[in-house]
């Protein structure tokens, strides 16, 4: 593989910037010639003031360039402030949100797998909290790089016309400071990067005790101590980290202090002594000392640039990583698209594990679904029933063996089609902090509202509303608004089965979408979904078997296998293990 670099790295950031604002970024080029200006204008100010005050000029010759500098520095404070902060700040904000959204982008075309990963989550932090900002900063490395060299150039013109020692004085100095500070650089990203995993877990423990949805179990559990143990351990972790850099990083800070007061001590030693011996008069004396600082400040800054340009891939290689990350399945604009009908599935011989180094979860699956059937998926926790619900939403591909859709391969189509194709409604459907219509029509934006309020009456959504006095327009959870209305788990799961009521489908997958409503409850909900999918081909997963009865066909999987296949009446005929757990389960009800 091709060794990165520093340069690679700094035109990756910088080509992202000039997609979207490329003709601000060379208006503020063209700006960082005003800063060479000013230094210009200060030390020669500086000389010319001190310069009459030892001569005793004529007061009227000092006033009259003082009135003409004076209009130039308004000027330039105008241009600037027009550009920085009437124009920029604007530009700045545009530009921030059309990046970050390209984070959010990303992550839709990012495979799933990686989501189970650690190390694309600290990707995927790093990116959220760097990209902008190493963006915008290698923009302001472009813009203050320019800006340093006119300053420099200037500057160090006229320092050459009055005497070179303080300008060679100069650059000793920034050429140590420079080493010293990369040296520093290189201690502190190392010192962030060992912190970054304690961060991520200080900031998840922050994040539960913030939650409502956690408050009841860390009220009424034992939770509440792992957490603060955690918190604990991560603290004193990351005190670790802090102390082990420290040392170092002290004594690189107090090297570059003492370096730069012995050097300007110097300077001024050796400016009083040419004054003493007549070599250089008092405004000239004044304009070199004051020029040296200020030349000094721009070296510094322009060693501190090619110091971050240095390390730039240090800070941006998580960044190329994220969006690096090779898509085998999120290819929205290929593949087959689908006609507007029943699907049908066939899983043939399908293996599959989360992870390389982990035990597999589904073995050598297969079986057929035909357009229009209604198919139960039933077992114990843990069987691998959610996870064929996952491959048939291609947010997988097997390990080996194939799924075919249609009777083609799953691979050929579209992925983006397949799933407008298939509604899911999920256990743990999640809530989002928007009123309830955004909520439901996820699907289906464009439902009218009577069609709307004909799904919520069926499914029950329409008197959760009532009990709360809400409606349509009602947000959901209290995260961004007060008066939000807090919902069950039983309710919640109703949001989500009415969200794939709001639009045809070709395929409906539940996957326990009433497991926190009561039995009763949960076989008439089951009965009403038959009913109302029609000819949609629909896959019921579901650990209770009663909810299931009605199933034209129930798979019961165990250990990664079918190991039953048939009617409710086929299957209670064999005496197996679905005969034995509906059993188990009808006697529980009965005991209670």
């Amino acid at each position: 593989m091709k060794k990165d670099s520093k340069q690679t790295s700094f035109f990756f950031l910088i080509k992202i910037y000039l997609k979207y604002a490329k003709g601000w970024f060379f208006v503020v080029c063209l700006s960082t010639l005003l800063a060479p200006l000013m230094a210009y204008i200060d030390v020669v100010i500086l000389r010319d003031a001190v310069n009459y005050l030892e001569l005793d000029s004529d007061i009227s010759t000092i006033v009259s360039k003082m009135i003409m500098w004076l209009g130039v520095y308004i000027a330039v404070v105008i241009i600037n402030s027009i550009i920085e902060t009437y124009i920029g700040e604007n530009m700045n904000a545009i530009v921030a949100n059309k990046i970050n959204r390209r984070i959010y982008t990303q992550v839709l075309i990012t495979d799933y797998k990686y989501f189970d990963r650690t190390d694309f989550y600290n990707d995927y932090t790093w990116t959220l909290n760097n990209f902008y900002p190493q963006i915008f900063s290698s923009v302001q490395m472009v813009w203050q790089l320019l800006m340093s060299l006119f300053t420099i150039g200037t500057i160090g013109t006229l320092m050459l016309s009055m005497d070179w020692v303080v300008l060679v004085l100069v650059v000793l100095s920034v050429i140590m400071n420079v080493i010293i500070n990369n040296l520093l650089t290189k201690e502190t990203f190392e010192k962030r990067q060992e912190s970054l995993f304690l961060q991520r877990m200080l900031s998840y423990i922050q994040r539960v005790f913030y939650i409502k949805d956690y408050a009841m179990g860390i009220k009424t559990t034992g939770i509440k101590n792992t957490l603060l143990k955690k918190y604990d351990e991560s603290t004193s972790a990351l005190s670790n980290v802090i102390k082990k850099h420290r040392g170092k990083v002290t004594a690189l800070s107090i090297l570059l202090g003492v370096m730069i007061y012995t050097i300007k001590i110097v300077t001024i030693l050796y400016l009083v002594i040419q004054v003493h011996e007549n070599k250089l008069s008092l405004g000239a004396f004044t304009a070199l000392f004051y020029a040296s600082i200020n030349l000094k400040s721009q070296l510094d800054q322009f060693g501190n640039l090619l110091t971050r340009l240095k390390n730039l891939n240090l800070y941006t290689k998580g960044i190329k990583e994220f969006f690096a990350l090779p898509s085998e399945i999120e290819y929205i604009d290929e593949g087959e698209l689908l006609d507007n009908k029943p699907l049908s599935l066939e899983f043939r011989n399908v293996n599959f594990k989360y992870h390389d180094d982990s035990d597999a979860v589904l073995s050598d699956v297969s079986f057929t679904i035909n357009q229009g059937e209604k198919i139960a998926i039933v077992g114990r926790n843990g069987a691998g029933k959610s996870t064929i619900a996952k491959l048939i939403l291609h947010l997988y591909n097997p390990e080996s063996g194939d799924i075919y859709v249609n009777g083609k391969n799953i691979r050929t189509y579209n992925v983006a089609d397949l799933r407008q194709h298939i509604g899911v409604a999920f256990q743990d459907s999640m809530l989002y902090a928007f009123n309830v219509r955004e909520n439901i029509c996820v699907y289906n934006d464009d439902i009218s509202n009577d069609e709307l309020n004909d799904v919520l009456g069926k499914i029950g959504v329409s008197d959760v509303l009532e009990k709360n006095k809400a409606n349509n327009n009602a947000v959901l959870t209290r995260e961004l608004d007060d008066n939000g209305i807090e919902l069950s788990g039983g309710e919640r799961q109703l949001i989500a089965i009415a969200r794939v009521l709001t639009k045809k489908f070709g395929l409906l997958i539940f996957d326990e979408p009433s497991s926190s409503l009561d039995p009763i409850r949960e076989s008439k909900l089951s009965k009403m979904i038959m009913q109302e999918t029609g000819d949609t081909t629909v896959v019921l997963i579901s650990h209770r078997l009663s909810a299931v009865r009605g199933a034209d066909k129930i798979l019961f999987v165990e250990d990664g296998r079918v190991v039953e296949c048939g009617s409710h009446s086929e299957l209670m005929k064999l005496n197996g293990k679905y005969y034995e757990l509906y059993n188990v389960q009808a006697e529980s009800y009965l005991d209670v």
